[in-house]
């Protein structure tokens, strides 16, 4: 076993170099750190004080975190009686005062004020049962891992999962996030609870929602106007992030998400100069250009070498030559 440190939290974790090879003791990555920052922040400036699940808890760490940097009063599940001792033992060592349930958490009936689904895989047989335990106002945090399915590799298996298709396109990894946003919002229309996003996004090897739930028959309407039959099916193209009162500084995606402009899809720089074979400049002249002749342009939390702007391709390719 080894030691580390997290945010706020000091947990043993199992000693293996590969994650996913303990994940029979207590699953732990270090590369999900980001997105436990990210979960954290969010969560500050909505729920402090508040009824928090962590559905997934593997070592605890996310529980842990989102007791001493959040407050409230913090739930944790895992079937894994391994991993849940684990957990135990590390809450214990934290002084963090957590709920510990050996159980599926679609089972408990209380009601939460946040409900974080990072499961390995598919969150699909999960989003359901989140929509009838989040209270009026709660949030909902969503990851899926499955992303050659979202990313177009398996494209039939995404149209029968997620009821929408995957593409391998330039803007893969915002139409894969437009994707899993599109299932989540399906699935609390059912119940008249609108998903308005707080931050939407791709990483590494998994993407990410965030949202507030907003029960109400006229704001789910609103939303479902949002929704636009495409290529890939009837998903939804409006807006991804809305961070007013998200403290947003020091972390690098929170920033690029709080300055992005809102238009579907971003465009690869990189992709555009290979396919003209046109000057590459730096990714911030391009959008400064842009900006000057009148368009729209902001970077994106999808690609380091994606622009957000309402130009058409013509246009970047005479900002991208300097014309």
């Amino acid at each position: 076993m080894n030691v580390v440190i997290e945010g706020s939290a000091k947990i043993i974790v199992p000693d293996s170099d590969i994650p996913e090879h303990a994940r029979a003791i207590g699953f732990y990555n270090p590369a999900m750190k980001a997105n436990r920052d990210i979960s954290v922040a969010v969560a500050k400036s909505f729920v402090s004080g508040g009824r928090i699940l962590d559905a997934f808890t593997a070592t605890g760490v996310r529980a842990i975190r989102y007791y001493k940097e959040v407050g409230g009063e913090v739930h944790a599940c895992d079937v894994n009686p391994r991993a849940l001792e684990l957990a135990k033992k590390n809450a214990k060592m934290n002084g963090a005062k957590i709920i510990f349930h050996a159980a599926d958490w679609r089972t408990l009936n209380e009601g939460f004020d946040l409900i974080d689904i990072d499961p390995y895989g598919s969150p699909v047989g999960h989003v359901s049962s989140a929509f009838r335990k989040i209270r009026r106002g709660g949030l909902l945090f969503v990851t899926a891992t499955d992303v050659a399915t979202l990313n177009g590799v398996y494209p039939k298996t995404c149209m029968r999962r997620y009821w929408a298709r995957s593409a391998r396109v330039e803007w893969s990894k915002e139409l894969a996030t437009r994707i899993l946003l599109s299932f989540v919002m399906r699935e609390g229309l059912k119940y008249d609870r609108a998903f308005e996003p707080i931050l939407s996004y791709q990483e590494r090897h998994y993407v990410r929602v965030l949202g507030r739930i907003v029960k109400g028959a006229s704001k789910s309407d609103k939303l479902l106007g949002s929704f636009e039959r495409t290529d890939y099916g009837f998903i939804y193209m409006g807006k991804l992030h809305n961070l007013n009162g998200v403290e947003t500084r020091g972390i690098k995606i929170l920033e690029i998400a709080k300055n992005e402009i809102d238009v579907p899809f971003y465009r690869d720089i990189h992709a555009i100069s290979k396919k003209y074979k046109c000057p590459l400049p730096k990714i911030d002249d391009i959008i400064e250009r842009l900006k000057r002749r009148g368009f729209k342009a902001s970077r994106t939390v999808f690609s380091p070498t994606g622009i957000k702007t309402d130009a058409n391709e013509g246009d970047i390719v005479d900002a991208m030559k300097g014309e």
